[in-house]
Protein backbone atom coordinates (compact mmCIF):
# COMPACT_ATOMS: atom_id res chain seq x y z
CA UNK A 1 0.00 0.00 0.00
CA UNK A 2 1.39 3.36 -0.98
CA UNK A 3 2.41 5.50 1.97
CA UNK A 4 0.15 8.34 2.98
CA UNK A 5 1.29 11.92 3.34
CA UNK A 6 -0.37 15.16 4.37
CA UNK A 7 0.42 18.43 2.69
CA UNK A 8 -0.88 21.93 3.36
CA UNK A 9 -2.20 24.17 0.60
CA UNK A 10 -2.29 27.88 1.35
CA UNK A 11 -5.38 29.58 -0.04
CA UNK A 12 -6.75 32.78 1.56
CA UNK A 13 -9.78 31.99 3.68
CA UNK A 14 -11.96 34.48 1.78
CA UNK A 15 -11.72 32.18 -1.27
CA UNK A 16 -12.54 28.92 0.51
CA UNK A 17 -16.25 29.15 -0.30
CA UNK A 18 -15.50 29.57 -3.99
CA UNK A 19 -13.00 26.72 -3.96
CA UNK A 20 -15.46 24.40 -2.24
CA UNK A 21 -18.25 25.26 -4.67
CA UNK A 22 -21.99 24.99 -4.13
CA UNK A 23 -22.60 22.28 -1.50
CA UNK A 24 -18.93 21.29 -1.71
CA UNK A 25 -19.29 20.24 -5.34
CA UNK A 26 -15.74 21.18 -6.38
CA UNK A 27 -14.04 19.50 -3.42
CA UNK A 28 -16.09 16.33 -3.82
CA UNK A 29 -15.01 16.07 -7.41
CA UNK A 30 -11.32 16.52 -6.51
CA UNK A 31 -11.44 13.90 -3.72
CA UNK A 32 -13.10 11.40 -6.06
CA UNK A 33 -10.76 12.06 -8.98
CA UNK A 34 -7.54 11.85 -6.90
CA UNK A 35 -8.60 9.55 -4.05
CA UNK A 36 -7.52 11.96 -1.31
CA UNK A 37 -9.03 13.53 1.78
CA UNK A 38 -9.35 17.30 1.99
CA UNK A 39 -9.94 19.19 5.24
CA UNK A 40 -10.67 22.89 5.40
CA UNK A 41 -9.78 24.83 8.56
CA UNK A 42 -12.36 26.24 10.92
CA UNK A 43 -13.38 29.75 10.13
CA UNK A 44 -11.44 32.34 12.06
CA UNK A 45 -11.03 36.05 12.25
CA UNK A 46 -9.39 36.84 8.90
CA UNK A 47 -7.51 39.72 10.55
CA UNK A 48 -5.98 37.54 13.28
CA UNK A 49 -2.20 37.08 13.24
CA UNK A 50 -0.62 33.62 13.22
CA UNK A 51 0.18 32.29 16.70
CA UNK A 52 3.61 32.91 18.24
CA UNK A 53 6.06 30.04 17.88
CA UNK A 54 8.95 28.73 20.10
CA UNK A 55 7.96 30.93 23.01
CA UNK A 56 8.42 34.14 21.04
CA UNK A 57 6.20 36.96 22.21
CA UNK A 58 5.83 38.23 18.66
CA UNK A 59 4.34 36.18 15.85
CA UNK A 60 6.65 35.23 13.06
CA UNK A 61 5.72 35.97 9.49
CA UNK A 62 4.03 32.95 7.95
CA UNK A 63 0.73 31.58 6.73
CA UNK A 64 -2.32 31.89 8.92
CA UNK A 65 -3.85 28.63 10.11
CA UNK A 66 -7.22 29.71 8.74
CA UNK A 67 -5.69 29.83 5.25
CA UNK A 68 -4.26 26.28 5.27
CA UNK A 69 -6.14 23.41 3.64
CA UNK A 70 -4.86 19.90 4.54
CA UNK A 71 -4.74 17.21 1.83
CA UNK A 72 -4.05 13.59 2.82
CA UNK A 73 -3.31 10.66 0.52
CA UNK A 74 -0.57 9.23 -1.71
CA UNK A 75 2.04 11.90 -2.40
CA UNK A 76 1.46 12.08 -6.17
CA UNK A 77 -2.30 12.26 -5.65
CA UNK A 78 -1.90 14.98 -3.01
CA UNK A 79 0.20 17.09 -5.36
CA UNK A 80 -2.36 16.68 -8.17
CA UNK A 81 -5.18 17.60 -5.77
CA UNK A 82 -3.20 20.64 -4.64
CA UNK A 83 -2.94 21.86 -8.24
CA UNK A 84 -6.67 21.28 -8.74
CA UNK A 85 -7.46 23.34 -5.60
CA UNK A 86 -5.20 26.19 -6.65
CA UNK A 87 -6.83 26.24 -10.09
CA UNK A 88 -10.12 27.05 -8.37
CA UNK A 89 -8.78 30.17 -6.63
CA UNK A 90 -10.54 33.14 -8.26
CA UNK A 91 -8.58 35.89 -9.93
CA UNK A 92 -9.64 39.34 -11.06
CA UNK A 93 -8.81 40.68 -14.48
CA UNK A 94 -9.59 44.04 -15.99
CA UNK A 95 -11.17 44.33 -19.42
CA UNK A 96 -11.48 47.50 -21.49
CA UNK A 97 -15.05 47.97 -22.75
CA UNK A 98 -16.14 51.37 -24.14
CA UNK A 99 -18.26 53.18 -21.56
CA UNK A 100 -21.13 53.64 -24.04
CA UNK A 101 -21.58 49.84 -24.21
CA UNK A 102 -21.89 49.33 -20.45
CA UNK A 103 -25.64 49.94 -20.52
CA UNK A 104 -26.05 47.08 -22.99
CA UNK A 105 -24.08 44.75 -20.70
CA UNK A 106 -26.20 45.77 -17.71
CA UNK A 107 -29.46 45.36 -19.62
CA UNK A 108 -32.91 46.23 -18.37
CA UNK A 109 -32.93 46.29 -14.56
CA UNK A 110 -29.57 44.48 -14.54
CA UNK A 111 -30.91 41.37 -16.27
CA UNK A 112 -28.19 41.38 -18.91
CA UNK A 113 -25.24 41.33 -16.51
CA UNK A 114 -26.94 38.74 -14.25
CA UNK A 115 -27.47 36.40 -17.19
CA UNK A 116 -23.87 36.89 -18.28
CA UNK A 117 -22.49 36.13 -14.81
CA UNK A 118 -24.57 32.97 -14.68
CA UNK A 119 -23.58 31.82 -18.18
CA UNK A 120 -19.83 32.48 -17.69
CA UNK A 121 -19.81 31.60 -13.97
CA UNK A 122 -17.95 34.79 -13.05
CA UNK A 123 -18.58 37.99 -11.14
CA UNK A 124 -18.71 41.14 -13.28
CA UNK A 125 -18.10 44.52 -11.66
CA UNK A 126 -19.13 47.52 -13.74
CA UNK A 127 -17.96 50.96 -12.56
CA UNK A 128 -20.55 53.59 -11.59
CA UNK A 129 -21.74 55.74 -14.50
CA UNK A 130 -20.37 58.94 -12.93
CA UNK A 131 -16.82 57.57 -13.19
CA UNK A 132 -17.05 57.34 -17.01
CA UNK A 133 -14.57 54.47 -16.79
CA UNK A 134 -14.01 51.89 -19.54
CA UNK A 135 -12.63 49.27 -17.12
CA UNK A 136 -14.80 46.28 -16.18
CA UNK A 137 -13.49 43.81 -13.57
CA UNK A 138 -14.09 40.11 -14.03
CA UNK A 139 -13.61 37.79 -11.05
CA UNK A 140 -13.66 34.00 -11.29
CA UNK A 141 -11.46 30.97 -11.74
CA UNK A 142 -8.54 31.62 -14.13
CA UNK A 143 -10.02 29.67 -17.03
CA UNK A 144 -13.48 31.20 -16.69
CA UNK A 145 -12.29 34.75 -16.06
CA UNK A 146 -10.17 34.66 -19.19
CA UNK A 147 -12.98 33.09 -21.19
CA UNK A 148 -15.01 36.28 -20.81
CA UNK A 149 -14.01 38.66 -23.58
CA UNK A 150 -15.73 41.76 -24.97
CA UNK A 151 -16.27 39.89 -28.24
CA UNK A 152 -18.02 36.96 -26.54
CA UNK A 153 -20.01 39.34 -24.38
CA UNK A 154 -21.08 41.31 -27.44
CA UNK A 155 -22.22 38.15 -29.23
CA UNK A 156 -24.28 37.16 -26.23
CA UNK A 157 -25.78 40.62 -25.89
CA UNK A 158 -26.76 40.64 -29.56
CA UNK A 159 -28.49 37.28 -29.19
CA UNK A 160 -31.34 38.65 -27.06
CA UNK A 161 -34.63 37.57 -28.64
CA UNK A 162 -38.21 38.66 -28.13
CA UNK A 163 -41.41 37.74 -29.94
CA UNK A 164 -44.55 39.70 -30.66
CA UNK A 165 -47.88 38.78 -32.21
CA UNK A 166 -49.23 40.93 -35.01
CA UNK A 167 -52.22 40.31 -37.24
CA UNK A 168 -50.80 38.82 -40.49
CA UNK A 169 -52.90 41.32 -42.46
CA UNK A 170 -50.54 44.04 -41.21
CA UNK A 171 -47.31 42.25 -42.12
CA UNK A 172 -47.11 43.63 -45.70
CA UNK A 173 -47.37 47.21 -44.38
CA UNK A 174 -44.71 46.56 -41.72
CA UNK A 175 -42.43 45.16 -44.42
CA UNK A 176 -43.23 47.95 -46.87
CA UNK A 177 -42.73 48.14 -50.61
CA UNK A 178 -39.57 46.22 -51.51
CA UNK A 179 -38.89 45.84 -47.78
CA UNK A 180 -38.28 49.57 -47.30
CA UNK A 181 -40.09 49.94 -43.95
CA UNK A 182 -38.66 46.88 -42.21
CA UNK A 183 -35.18 47.60 -43.61
CA UNK A 184 -35.25 51.01 -41.94
CA UNK A 185 -36.32 49.47 -38.62
CA UNK A 186 -33.50 46.92 -38.88
CA UNK A 187 -30.90 49.58 -39.64
CA UNK A 188 -32.13 52.13 -37.09
CA UNK A 189 -32.14 49.61 -34.23
CA UNK A 190 -29.44 47.15 -35.39
CA UNK A 191 -31.76 44.18 -35.05
CA UNK A 192 -32.93 41.24 -37.11
CA UNK A 193 -36.69 40.97 -37.65
CA UNK A 194 -37.99 37.58 -38.75
CA UNK A 195 -41.51 37.14 -40.15
CA UNK A 196 -43.23 33.74 -40.15
CA UNK A 197 -43.16 31.50 -43.20
CA UNK A 198 -46.32 31.30 -45.27
CA UNK A 199 -47.22 27.83 -43.93
CA UNK A 200 -46.22 28.59 -40.32
CA UNK A 201 -48.37 27.23 -37.52
CA UNK A 202 -48.06 30.66 -35.88
CA UNK A 203 -48.64 33.09 -38.77
CA UNK A 204 -48.87 36.11 -36.44
CA UNK A 205 -45.52 35.59 -34.67
CA UNK A 206 -42.72 38.09 -35.38
CA UNK A 207 -39.25 37.48 -33.86
CA UNK A 208 -36.79 40.29 -33.10
CA UNK A 209 -33.12 39.59 -32.25
CA UNK A 210 -30.46 42.08 -31.14
CA UNK A 211 -29.36 44.09 -28.11
CA UNK A 212 -32.16 43.92 -25.52
CA UNK A 213 -32.68 47.67 -25.40
CA UNK A 214 -32.73 48.00 -29.19
CA UNK A 215 -34.96 44.96 -29.63
CA UNK A 216 -37.57 46.59 -27.42
CA UNK A 217 -37.21 49.85 -29.37
CA UNK A 218 -37.79 47.96 -32.64
CA UNK A 219 -40.83 46.29 -31.10
CA UNK A 220 -42.18 49.73 -30.16
CA UNK A 221 -41.63 50.97 -33.74
CA UNK A 222 -43.60 48.02 -35.13
CA UNK A 223 -46.40 48.52 -32.62
CA UNK A 224 -46.57 52.15 -33.66
CA UNK A 225 -47.17 51.08 -37.27
CA UNK A 226 -49.81 48.60 -36.13
CA UNK A 227 -51.50 51.25 -34.01
CA UNK A 228 -51.62 53.64 -36.96
CA UNK A 229 -53.16 50.94 -39.13
CA UNK A 230 -55.76 49.97 -36.54
CA UNK A 231 -56.83 53.61 -36.16
CA UNK A 232 -57.66 53.86 -39.89
CA UNK A 233 -60.95 53.10 -41.62
CA UNK A 234 -61.11 49.77 -43.37
CA UNK A 235 -63.52 48.96 -46.19
CA UNK A 236 -64.07 45.54 -47.73
CA UNK A 237 -65.20 45.53 -51.34
CA UNK A 238 -66.33 42.72 -53.62
CA UNK A 239 -64.80 43.33 -57.05
CA UNK A 240 -64.93 40.78 -59.84
CA UNK A 241 -61.47 39.13 -60.02
CA UNK A 242 -61.39 39.71 -63.80
CA UNK A 243 -61.06 43.44 -63.10
CA UNK A 244 -58.21 43.19 -60.60
CA UNK A 245 -55.37 43.16 -63.12
CA UNK A 246 -56.76 46.25 -64.82
CA UNK A 247 -57.05 48.13 -61.52
CA UNK A 248 -53.55 47.13 -60.44
CA UNK A 249 -51.93 47.94 -63.80
CA UNK A 250 -48.51 46.92 -65.06
CA UNK A 251 -46.17 46.41 -62.08
CA UNK A 252 -48.76 48.05 -59.83
CA UNK A 253 -48.61 51.38 -61.65
CA UNK A 254 -52.38 52.06 -61.67
CA UNK A 255 -53.03 51.12 -58.06
CA UNK A 256 -50.07 53.18 -56.82
CA UNK A 257 -51.42 56.16 -58.71
CA UNK A 258 -54.85 55.66 -57.14
CA UNK A 259 -53.36 55.31 -53.66
CA UNK A 260 -51.32 58.48 -54.14
CA UNK A 261 -54.31 60.38 -55.51
CA UNK A 262 -56.60 59.54 -52.62
CA UNK A 263 -53.84 59.22 -49.98
CA UNK A 264 -54.98 55.83 -48.71
CA UNK A 265 -52.59 53.60 -46.79
CA UNK A 266 -53.30 50.35 -48.56
CA UNK A 267 -55.38 48.67 -51.24
CA UNK A 268 -54.99 44.94 -50.75
CA UNK A 269 -56.03 42.45 -53.41
CA UNK A 270 -56.48 38.72 -52.72
CA UNK A 271 -53.79 36.20 -53.58
CA UNK A 272 -54.29 33.58 -56.22
CA UNK A 273 -55.15 30.93 -53.60
CA UNK A 274 -57.32 33.17 -51.43
CA UNK A 275 -60.66 31.57 -50.50
CA UNK A 276 -62.37 34.89 -51.32
CA UNK A 277 -60.86 35.87 -54.68
CA UNK A 278 -63.11 38.91 -55.13
CA UNK A 279 -62.38 40.56 -51.75
CA UNK A 280 -60.46 43.85 -51.94
CA UNK A 281 -59.64 45.77 -48.74
CA UNK A 282 -58.95 49.52 -48.69
CA UNK A 283 -57.40 51.12 -45.59
CA UNK A 284 -56.93 54.81 -44.84
CA UNK A 285 -58.73 57.95 -43.69
CA UNK A 286 -62.51 57.57 -43.87
CA UNK A 287 -63.27 60.00 -46.72
CA UNK A 288 -60.25 58.87 -48.70
CA UNK A 289 -61.32 55.22 -48.41
CA UNK A 290 -64.83 55.93 -49.73
CA UNK A 291 -63.58 58.04 -52.65
CA UNK A 292 -60.96 55.45 -53.53
CA UNK A 293 -63.63 52.74 -53.46
CA UNK A 294 -65.79 54.71 -55.88
CA UNK A 295 -62.85 55.14 -58.25
CA UNK A 296 -62.02 51.45 -58.24
CA UNK A 297 -65.56 50.71 -59.46
CA UNK A 298 -65.06 52.60 -62.70
CA UNK A 299 -62.74 50.13 -64.46
CA UNK A 300 -63.82 48.08 -67.50
CA UNK A 301 -62.43 44.68 -68.49
CA UNK A 302 -61.23 44.78 -72.07
CA UNK A 303 -62.39 41.74 -74.05
CA UNK A 304 -64.97 40.63 -71.51
CA UNK A 305 -68.15 38.93 -72.84
CA UNK A 306 -70.22 41.96 -72.09
CA UNK A 307 -67.69 44.15 -73.91
CA UNK A 308 -68.05 41.93 -76.99
CA UNK A 309 -71.82 42.30 -76.81
CA UNK A 310 -71.46 46.07 -76.61
CA UNK A 311 -69.16 46.04 -79.67
CA UNK A 312 -71.72 44.04 -81.68
CA UNK A 313 -74.45 46.49 -80.74
CA UNK A 314 -72.24 49.42 -81.72
CA UNK A 315 -71.33 48.18 -85.18
CA UNK A 316 -67.99 46.70 -84.21
CA UNK A 317 -66.83 49.51 -81.99
CA UNK A 318 -67.10 49.55 -78.21
CA UNK A 319 -66.55 52.63 -76.11
CA UNK A 320 -65.85 52.31 -72.37
CA UNK A 321 -69.26 53.80 -71.70
CA UNK A 322 -70.94 51.18 -73.90
CA UNK A 323 -69.07 48.33 -72.26
CA UNK A 324 -69.93 49.66 -68.84
CA UNK A 325 -73.60 49.87 -69.74
CA UNK A 326 -73.60 46.27 -71.04
CA UNK A 327 -71.78 44.84 -67.99
CA UNK A 328 -74.16 42.72 -65.92
CA UNK A 329 -74.87 44.37 -62.57
CA UNK A 330 -71.69 46.34 -62.06
CA UNK A 331 -72.79 49.21 -59.87
CA UNK A 332 -70.32 51.62 -58.31
CA UNK A 333 -71.93 52.67 -55.01
CA UNK A 334 -71.86 56.31 -54.12
CA UNK A 335 -69.92 57.65 -51.16
CA UNK A 336 -73.11 58.22 -49.17
CA UNK A 337 -74.03 54.56 -49.62
CA UNK A 338 -70.61 53.40 -48.50
CA UNK A 339 -70.78 55.56 -45.40
CA UNK A 340 -74.10 54.08 -44.40
CA UNK A 341 -72.74 50.56 -44.88
CA UNK A 342 -69.41 51.09 -43.10
CA UNK A 343 -67.65 47.79 -42.52
CA UNK A 344 -70.81 45.81 -41.90
CA UNK A 345 -71.64 44.63 -45.45
CA UNK A 346 -69.01 44.29 -48.19
CA UNK A 347 -69.78 46.18 -51.40
CA UNK A 348 -70.28 43.89 -54.41
CA UNK A 349 -69.07 44.95 -57.85
CA UNK A 350 -69.06 42.74 -60.94
CA UNK A 351 -71.37 40.20 -62.49
CA UNK A 352 -73.68 38.48 -60.08
CA UNK A 353 -73.54 34.73 -60.00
Amino acid sequence: MESQVTIEVEIPQKHHGTVMGARGMHVQKITQNHQVQIKFPDRADPNALPPAQNGSEESEAGPRRCDLIRVTGPEAACLAARDALLALVPITIEVEVPFDYHRFIIGQKGKGVRDMMRNFDVNISIPPAEELSNVIRITGTPDKSRSWTPEKADRELRSFTLTMRVNPDYHPKIIGRKGAVISKIRLDHEVNVQFPQKDSEEPDLITITGYEEKAHAAEAAIRQIVGDLESQSREELRIDPRVHARIIGGRGKNIRAIMNEFQVLDVRFPRYDDPEPDLVVITGAEDAVFECAERCGGFVVSGAPWAAAAAAAGGGRCSPASARSMAPTWPAPRISQLRRRGNRTPVVWGPRR
